[in-house]
């Protein structure tokens, strides 16, 4: 058995990506009412120029500006009416304004549009102040926003909802995505009994919130995750439960039980039947850490923290990483800058991640609260927070008014 590596937390991050290979296999045309979340495996091209043809940015009335004299106030008659999907084909007369409404196509000739807002209109004529209006005013050229064979979605990429409305103005109903990871959660601990409506607990014993919360934040990486229960103290059950997850997943996770200080049924299995690396991570929560391949079905494992808020860090974090490099992509967290409300003790040469409330100030500021109970035994924490603050390795007291550095988890 491996004796764990003493690491900081971007040393550890580093390994996953390195160590981790993205998924082989058949990518899939995926309906876009599907592929939120997916891994797009193909670029995506334009198909056309956009816009189509020169159309209106608002509602009012198209004219040609060389008709315009030099006057502090115009006269127009309008002349006809253009609307989306109802263009205006007939010759319009010089001197003249077309009623037309917002993406309605520009008809040839006309270069300009001014707002309904800054005219007055009387019978079938409209009066304006000319200035300011010139070629282009409030008119989207043809093409102005992307040409034909641009690429405007560059794989690999997760897809976002904008992602897939803009491949669906594009005219593409089906996105070539990436194999979605399949993996299995499990839970070791003898303390651990599943959650049940009403059962009592007996002395010694808690309930399993590792299960759903690690099974819950692989599923929210866009990955097939499914909770495979608390491992039994059974030498040979857990070999067998490991040894099919293994052959029908790509990743397997269990939290508890998993490091090299490990001595319950769970840890001894693993060893033996995966190559692992064991981490003690400068990181507060979440300062265990394991990960490596089973060395027959080559499937990646990863063993987390037994304690709740604990697990959840190296899910936040770890598990993420694992993922997006399964899936072949490399998203950088959002980091937000907050001032501090209250103070954060911690400990040179370790990162710290304190939950709490972000919230924003009259002014505009980002104001950071951390929760009263930071205990990594239970999720209260977790649930009573919004956000993640960073406490840096070099930093050992961060006081009321101090920039501190937050994420979402």
């Amino acid at each position: 058995m491996s004796k764990a590596i003493r690491a900081d937390f971007d040393e550890v991050t580093r390994a996953l990506r390195e160590a981790v290979a993205p998924l082989d296999g058949a990518c899939e045309a995926v309906p876009l009412l599907e592929a939120q979340g997916r891994i797009l495996s193909e670029s995506v091209a334009a198909q056309f120029n956009f816009p189509h043809f020169d159309n209106s940015a608002m509602d009012g009335f198209a004219l040609r500006t060389a008709d315009l004299p030099e006057t502090d106030s115009v006269k127009l008659p309008v002349c006809g009416i253009a609307t989306a999907g109802h263009p205006f084909e007939e010759p319009l007369p010089e001197g003249s304004a077309l009623r037309i409404m917002t993406g309605a196509p520009v008809p040839a000739g006309l270069d300009a549009v001014i707002p309904i807002e800054k005219v007055r209109v009387e019978d079938d004529f409209i009066t304006f102040e000319p200035a300011g209006l010139r070629p282009g005013t409030n008119v989207r050229r043809q093409g102005e926003i992307f040409r034909a064979g641009e690429v405007l979605l560059t794989a690999p990429r997760r897809l976002t909802r904008g992602d897939i409305g803009l491949a669906a103005s594009l005219g593409y109903a089906k996105l070539s995505c990436r194999p979605v990871v399949r993996a299995a959660v499990f839970s070791s601990g003898d303390e651990l009994v599943e959650p049940s409506d009403g059962r009592p607990l007996s002395d010694g014993r808690i309930y399993n919130a590792n299960g759903a919360y690690v099974t819950l934040a692989a599923r929210a990486l866009g990955i097939d995750a499914e909770y495979a229960g608390i491992l039994p103290d059974d030498d040979a059950v857990i070999e067998a439960r490991f040894r099919e997850a293994a052959a029908t997943h790509d990743l397997v996770i269990c939290s508890g039980g998993v490091g090299p200080g490990d001595c319950d049924f769970t840890a001894a299995v693993l060893n033996r039947l995966a190559d692992l690396r064991h981490y003690h991570v400068a990181l507060r929560p979440g300062k265990p850490f394991s990960f490596g391949y089973f060395k027959e079905a080559h499937t990646l494992i990863l063993g987390l923290p037994g304690n709740p808020v604990a697990s959840a860090t190296s899910a936040e974090n770890f598990l993420r990483t694992a993922v997006e490099a399964l899936q072949g992509v490399h998203e950088k967290q959002l980091v937000l800058t907050a001032r501090l409300e209250g103070r954060i003790k911690s400990r040179a040469g370790r990162r710290d991640i304190v939950r709490g409330v972000l919230k924003t100030a009259e002014d505009g500021t980002l104001l950071f609260t951390p929760c009263p109970q930071q205990s990594s035994a239970s999720l209260l924490s977790v649930s009573q927070s919004n956000a993640a603050a960073i406490v840096p390795e070099e930093a050992e007291l961060l006081q009321a008014g101090d920039a501190v550095r937050v994420v979402i988890p």
